[in-house]
């Protein structure tokens, strides 16, 4: 009987070990598992995140691309009312700054004072992306503008327009072009600084109470009268103009960048302003 019983006893504690070796290993497997998928959620939500920044990065190309499309069409240059300008971006650009018929950009009244450019749907659809351009100014409404050059002298001197242009900063440009693709968005916003070349005709110089005028070919300042004398202007002075704007007066305009961005020409930026980019 003693041996009886003490057999009984070693099958009771073969089995309490074996039922708590089944429990750790059911346990250990389980952690495992739970371990598993937590490692797969983790994976998928990083893939899910690094698709979303693709998609993020994919229509934040886009706009900075579509941006520096616009500011090469912006450097064509020449009259607005050229044949081949009327209808581009530069030509439209000229035409919204110096019309009155657009209003100067008011925070209050976004919807009023914040203009579209059409932009061609491609035929692809949607299927690379679609763009909208905004634009938004702020420029002068006077019917006059007025101010002063400094004279440089005869030979070599810088062409008195070219200094007004570089005298007036009738206007400020911001551009925004926003793209979306593959269900994301990003705004990308550039701000220029405009100066005018003025036709002859649309500026006036006076000097010491006299109205005169540049004789480009002499090189020399002239009284502006039918005899056309000479006027000494002394090097140095100041010479006061007044420019009658409009579209029809408008030689030539220049659209700088407020701030050069990473990889434009030395030369294209002008002090001031800002731009950047909104997801």
């Amino acid at each position: 009987m003693p041996r009886q019983n003490m057999s009984g006893a070693r099958d009771s504690k073969a089995q309490a070990k074996r039922g708590a070796s089944l429990v750790v290993v059911v346990c250990v497997s389980a952690f495992l598992v739970a371990f598993a998928l937590a490692m797969v959620h983790t994976a998928g939500l990083m893939l899910s995140q690094a698709n979303q920044r693709l998609k993020q990065e994919r229509s934040r190309q886009l706009a900075r691309s579509f941006s520096q499309v616009l500011y090469e069409e912006l450097q064509k240059g020449g009259s607005p009312k050229d044949p081949g300008a009327a209808d581009s971006f530069y030509g439209f650009a000229c035409k919204f700054l110096e019309d009155s018929h657009y209003l100067n950009y008011d925070p209050d009244q976004p919807d009023a004072t914040i203009y579209h450019y059409q932009v061609d749907t491609p035929t692809t659809g949607d299927a690379y992306g679609t763009v909208t351009v905004a634009l938004y100014k702020e420029s002068e409404d006077d019917t006059e503008l007025s101010g002063t050059i400094i004279n440089g002298g005869s030979s070599g001197s810088v062409d008195p327009l070219v200094a007004v242009a570089g005298s007036v900063q009738r206007a400020t440009l911001t551009v925004e072009v926003t793209a979306r693709a593959d269900g994301m968005s990003y705004s990308y916003s550039t701000v220029y600084e405009q100066s005018i070349h003025y036709k002859d005709q649309a500026v006036r110089f006076t000097y010491g109470g006299r109205e005169i005028r540049w004789d480009k070919a002499g090189q020399e300042w002239k009284e502006n009268t039918p005899s056309g004398d000479t006027v000494n202007v002394t090097p140095g002075d100041a010479i006061s103009f007044v420019v009658t704007p409009g579209l029809e007066n408008i030689e030539e305009c220049q659209y700088n960048k407020a701030i050069r961005e990473e990889g434009d020409p030395e030369g294209s930026e002008t002090p001031g302003g800002g731009g950047g980019g909104t997801p």
